[in-house]
Order: structure tokens, then sequence, then C-alpha cells
């Protein structure tokens, strides 16, 4: 779902998505051979993992931003293991609790215009998502393989750089509603199920 949510964006900002097809490029010229006639998917094959992880920090960007933007659900639900007081009341041992990620992924003091794609925000000199301490939740928080990460988080962000780039450059497609008409903005998320898109508020359109 999230390589679908990047693919979105990138569908509705051309001018990332102009970026992020360069930079895959980028990787073909620099890892394969040029006048290979081998199909996409096998000289992508051939790119090392090291480049994947270390040649494409535009698509980490869009990858971040992505993130940022469409988790900001309600998640980390816990049941209190011990009374916990705070300014307005007290947690109960046993008491539900649950945290919406939008209250970090949302601030305007770390991320100002927050309702903004800006992927941007996390190059060096910037790096937003560095002003406090589990500033960014995307993929979890904490020190290179901390205990808050997931465990996962490299695998999963080269499986989503690999089908990103080959949807770029193999296809060439744009984001409409239900009515066929290309959308000039992302659709509404729904904060309480990010993971569900409907096709009444948006399609993919080959072309």
């Amino acid at each position: 779902m999230n390589i679908c949510w990047n693919l979105i964006y990138l569908g509705i900002y051309p001018e990332w998505k102009e970026k992020v097809a360069a930079e895959a490029q980028a990787l073909l010229t620099n890892h394969t051979h040029v006048g290979s006639t081998e199909p996409l998917h096998k000289r992508f094959a051939n790119v090392p993992l090291e480049a994947w992880e270390n040649e494409m920090s535009t698509l980490d960007g869009v990858i971040r931003e992505t993130l940022r933007l469409t988790m900001s659900s309600t998640a980390m639900r816990r049941n209190v293991q011990r009374d916990i007081q705070l300014s307005s009341g007290t947690l109960r041992r046993g008491d539900f609790l649950a945290y919406s990620m939008a209250d970090v992924h949302e601030d305007p003091e770390l991320y100002p215009e927050p309702g903004v794609f800006d992927p941007d925000r996390y190059k060096t000199g910037r790096e937003e998502d560095k002003k406090v301490a589990f500033g960014h939740l995307g993929f979890g928080a904490g020190k290179p393989l901390g205990r808050h990460l997931c465990p996962g988080m490299r695998v999963a962000k080269v499986e989503m750089k690999i089908i990103i780039a080959l949807v770029l450059l193999g296809y060439d497609y744009e984001v409409v509603d239900d009515r066929d008409y290309h959308l000039d903005s992302p659709p509404e998320i729904d904060k309480n199920n990010y993971l569900q898109v409907s096709e009444r508020d948006s399609a993919f359109h080959g072309m």
C-alpha cells in the first residue's frame, strides 16, 4: 500500500516524478550495460544492493515524505502496565492507550506547512524530522538498528525502490478521479484506516 501512495504522490507532482525517474535511469547507466537489450527488470537485477540503498536520495525523501503524510493515524495501541500520572489526570494500570502519529507528522513546529508534499524536508541542512527524538515514525524510530525501528526497514525500502523504478521507467501513468479527470491534489486520507483507498476517490490511468 505504501508503494501505491508513493506512486499517487509522484503522479500528482510531476516535478518529483521526473526527478525520481532520472535517478532510476542513472542507476541503469552507472551499473548496467547501456546498450543492453535485456528487459528492464533484468537490468535492474544487476544493480548492486549498495546502489539501491545509497544512490537514490531523492526517492528516499519521497518515501519518507509519503509515509509522513499518509501515516497520521492512531497506532501503537497498548494496555498500560502501571499507573502513569499526567498533568490532566492519571492513566490507570490496564487502561487502553493509543497514540496518534499526527502528533508529530502534522506538527507545524517540526514540519512547516505540514500539509505540503516536500521531500526536500529531509535533506542535509533542513532535516526537519530530526528536530526532536521520534520526529518521524514511518518505520518506527530510534538509533540505527535500535529497538524501536522496524527490523525489515532496509528490505522494505529496497523493495519499494525497485517497484517504483520499474513503474516509472516502464510505464507512463496519471492519477485520475472516478470521472477520468486528472487529480491536482492527493485524495483525502481516512486517518482511521490509512490503508483504505476507494476507487471513487482516485485511480491509476495507464497511458
